[in-house]
């Protein structure tokens, strides 16, 4: 039962990942102020888009990594060895694809968490205490008091931004590869690695040791509603701010883990709660999730770069949303393919034998 509903997690965040990995499809967002750049309905729904999506991808990532690494049941050196296989893998796809994805920060803080899953718990407790106060403090409320008191405006990089048009709208794929080099620099992945990640994931290992499970199994649904509720609040301050530096700092790096947070008890109650219907839907995803996060990235890639249909910059973000579910359909179907044959191709977690 461990290792199904450990799949069904995975499922839950590869989908989460792919509403959140698709935005950097559209644009380079990270040189944009969509102030600036969006109009009316556009505009609203990206305020909508980037409410729930905005600021969780990594968090929620870890947070699970961690919840499942933590699993005594798992041998510690197979768990590694698979850890490296996914980092290799999703080095690649930032690097052939986006850049800006920077989801290969995950498994290295996976196999750092991984050393201290037999260590006293309150280690873990301290250490992701002490770095989330650092990323809170310095990486955030510091930053934003600074920009609230000065020139509090994010002004769109025009020429980042036709740079980053100008090269995804072309076929030259060793261009598009330093521009992805470019963009891993760019998100400061080494900071986000041990200060957002890294505590993240030993969050998650903390639940774990927890047994929140059981917690979940009969109560949880208030905490998780009034979690998920304080994220949204605390993110609607960018909203409000109309995009300034001090509310999307607070927004996306305050608002963001207190949403994954909420985000992450919600899988938790819905695989407890829910077995069957999360059983169908996401067990099988999660199995192959990272074979079908290479697929969701190509297909993405073949529909906005310019060796495919060169959509890049063009499309609506209600028609990102179209298309994101279009291809978890697709994926869906897939993985229910997959699982009716032999191959079994990057599989994360096995249903025939615990790895």
């Amino acid at each position: 039962m461990t290792v199904k509903k450990d799949n069904q997690l995975i499922g839950f965040m590869f989908v989460i990942s792919m509403f959140s990995v698709g935005i950097y499809y559209l644009l380079p967002m990270i040189y944009v102020n969509p102030y600036e750049y969006f109009y009316g309905g556009e505009l609203k729904s990206y305020q909508l888009y980037h409410l729930f999506f905005s600021g969780v991808m990594i968090p929620v990532t870890s947070l699970i990594t961690g919840f499942i690494i933590s699993r005594q049941d798992y041998d510690r050196l197979t768990v590694l060895k698979k850890l490296l296989m996914i980092f290799i893998v999703l080095f690649f796809i930032s690097l052939l694809f986006n850049g800006f994805i920077g989801l290969f920060i995950v498994p290295i803080s996976g196999m750092v968490v991984l050393f201290f899953r037999d260590k006293p718990l309150i280690i873990s407790i301290i250490t992701s205490l002490i770095l989330l106060s650092l990323y809170f403090i310095v990486w955030t409320i510091l930053p934003a008091l600074v920009a609230a008191n000065s020139n509090n405006i994010v002004y769109s990089s025009i020429q980042q931004l036709n740079n980053y048009l100008g090269v995804y709208r072309e076929s030259d794929i060793i261009s598009m590869i330093e521009f992805n080099v470019q963009s891993i620099f760019t998100i400061n992945f080494f900071d986000k690695f041990l200060f957002l990640s890294l505590p993240l994931t030993f969050v998650g290992s903390i639940f774990n040791r927890l047994n929140i499970e059981d917690y979940f199994k009969q109560k949880g649904t208030i905490l998780m509603i009034i979690t998920i509720i304080s994220g949204l609040i605390i993110k609607m301050m960018e909203i409000l701010s109309l995009g300034s530096k001090s509310g999307r700092l607070i927004g996306d790096n305050i608002g963001g883990v207190i949403m994954s947070l909420g985000l992450f008890l919600l899988l938790i109650l819905l695989v407890q709660r829910l077995p069957k219907v999360s059983e169908f839907l996401f067990e099988n995803i999660g199995v192959f999730s990272l074979t079908m996060f290479m697929i969701f990235n190509l297909i993405m890639a073949t529909i906005f770069y310019g060796f495919g249909l060169n959509y890049y910059g063009e499309v609506k973000v209600g028609y990102l949303v179209i298309i994101i579910l279009i291809i978890t359909i697709v994926i869906f179907v897939l993985s229910m393919l997959l699982k009716k044959t032999k191959i079994r191709p990057l599989i994360i977690i096995s249903n025939e034998n615990h790895y």
